[in-house]
C-alpha cells in the first residue's frame, strides 16, 4: 500500500513540473492588415471651406477563416479624429470605416501634423482575445496656407485729366488677411488707350463689322507717363514695388505720383486749337506670391475672391499745350507777320529815342 501511495504521489510532482500553456498562448496573432489614405489637406481659407475638414478612409484586411473584432483609436496632436470605437471584419473579408478630422478652424496658422490610427483584436470568432501586437498605420495631416489681403484706396480713384506738366497722386493701403507670412508685388503702367482704325476694317465670323485696334501715335513720340514712388521722404522714379514679408494682418502703404512730363507729343492728335491731345489707360496691380501661384492654373478673375490679384483701371486725359502761343494757333501763317510788326515798332521807338538825344 505504501508502495502505492509513493508512485501516485511521484507522479502528481511529475506532472505539476510539466509547464502549463494556456490554448490561446499557443495559437498565433491573428493574420489582417491595417491600411490607410495618403496625406489629408486641411483648407481653412474662410472663402472655400466651411467648415474646415478633410476625410480618410482606411481598410481592414482579414486573411484569417474565422471573423476578427477590433478596437479602433487614435492620436492626434491640436485636432481630433472622428471615428467608429469598433469594426467586425468577417473571415477572408475586409471592411472599412472612415476617419474624419475636427477642430481645424478658419484663418489656422500652417501646420504638419501626424495622425497615428490603432487597431487591436479583441475577439476571435466569438473567443475574446487580448492583443499585444496592434497594427498601426501613420497619416499627415496638413493646415494649409492661404492667401488673401486687401488694397485700400486712400482716394476715389477716378478719371483724370493733366495739363502739360501737371501730375496727381494715388495711395492705397495693401494688407495681408492669409494666414501666414506673404510676400506682396505692387505696380503701375500707363499706356496709349487703343483706337480704332478706320483704314483697317475687320469683319468678324457672326458678320459683325469693326476694326483693327491701334496705339494713335507713332514710335518717334514719346507715350509713356512718370511714375514717383514715395519712399519715406524721398521721391524715386519706379513703378514696380516688392513689398517685404509681411506677417498676417501686418500692413504697408504705398504713394505714387502720376505726371504728364512728357518731351515729345509732335505726333499726337491735335485739337482745333492746335494742342497735342492723347488719351491714356492707367493701370494700378497687386498681388500676393502665393496666392499668383495657384491662380493662373484657375479661371478667377481680376479681384474675384481675396487672393486673387487686383487689377485698378483709369483713364488719365493728356492735353499738351502748344508752343506757338494762342495767336499762331488760331491764325496759321500769322508768326511771321506778327514778327515783322513787332520789328517795325521797335525800329519806329528807338529813331524816336535817337532823335531825342
Amino acid at each position: 500500500m505504501r508502495k502505492y501511495v509513493f508512485v501516485l504521489m511521484c507522479a502528481i510532482l511529475i506532472l505539476q513540473a510539466i509547464p502549463m500553456v494556456s490554448a490561446q498562448a499557443q495559437l498565433p496573432p491573428p493574420n489582417y492588415g491595417l491600411m490607410c489614405g495618403g496625406e489629408l489637406e486641411i483648407d481653412v481659407d474662410p472663402e472655400t471651406s466651411t467648415p474646415p475638414t478633410d476625410v480618410m478612409t482606411c481598410k481592414i484586411t482579414n486573411d484569417e477563416s474565422y471573423s476578427l473584432e477590433l478596437s479602433i483609436s487614435s492620436e492626434l496632436d491640436l485636432l481630433s479624429a472622428g471615428h467608429d470605437d469598433s469594426i467586425v471584419v468577417g473571415a477572408n473579408a475586409e471592411e472599412e470605416f472612415s476617419v474624419e478630422i475636427l477642430g481645424a478652424e478658419d484663418r489656422m496658422e500652417p501646420v504638419t501634423l501626424v495622425l497615428k490610427m490603432s487597431t487591436e483584436v479583441t475577439k476571435t470568432g466569438e473567443l475574446d482575445y487580448s492583443d499585444d501586437e496592434p497594427k498601426i498605420h501613420q497619416s499627415i495631416v496638413n493646415i494649409m496656407q492661404f492667401a488673401a489681403f486687401t488694397f485700400e484706396p486712400q482716394q476715389i480713384d477716378r478719371d483724370e485729366k493733366l495739363d502739360d506738366d501737371e501730375n496727381f497722386v494715388v495711395s492705397y493701403i495693401m494688407t495681408n488677411e492669409g494666414n501666414f507670412v506673404d510676400k506682396f508685388t505692387v505696380n503701375t503702367f500707363a499706356k496709349a488707350t487703343l483706337v480704332c482704325d478706320e483704314d483697317k476694317p475687320v469683319e468678324t465670323a457672326s458678320g459683325a463689322s469693326g476694326c483693327v485696334l491701334t496705339t494713335p501715335v507713332s514710335d518717334s513720340c514719346n507715350e509713356e507717363l512718370t511714375f514717383l514712388r514715395k519712399d519715406k521722404d524721398d521721391w524715386e522714379n519706379v513703378n514696380h514695388i516688392k513689398v517685404r514679408d509681411l506677417e498676417p494682418g501686418e500692413s504697408f502703404s504705398v504713394t505714387f505720383t502720376v505726371s504728364s512730363n512728357i518731351d515729345n507729343a509732335s505726333c499726337w492728335p491735335t485739337d482745333s486749337n492746335g494742342n497735342s491731345h492723347l488719351e491714356f489707360t492707367h493701370v494700378v496691380r497687386a498681388f500676393s506670391q502665393f496666392g499668383m501661384n495657384g491662380w493662373y492654373d484657375s479661371n478667377d478673375a481680376w479681384g474675384q475672391y481675396d487672393h486673387s490679384p487686383i487689377w485698378i483701371e483709369r483713364t488719365v486725359d493728356v492735353t499738351k499745350s502748344n508752343d506757338e502761343g494762342i495767336l499762331a494757333s488760331a491764325v496759321p501763317g500769322f508768326e511771321a507777320s506778327y514778327i515783322l510788326l513787332c520789328l517795325f515798332f521797335t525800329a519806329i521807338i528807338h529813331n524816336r529815342k535817337s532823335s531825342l538825344y
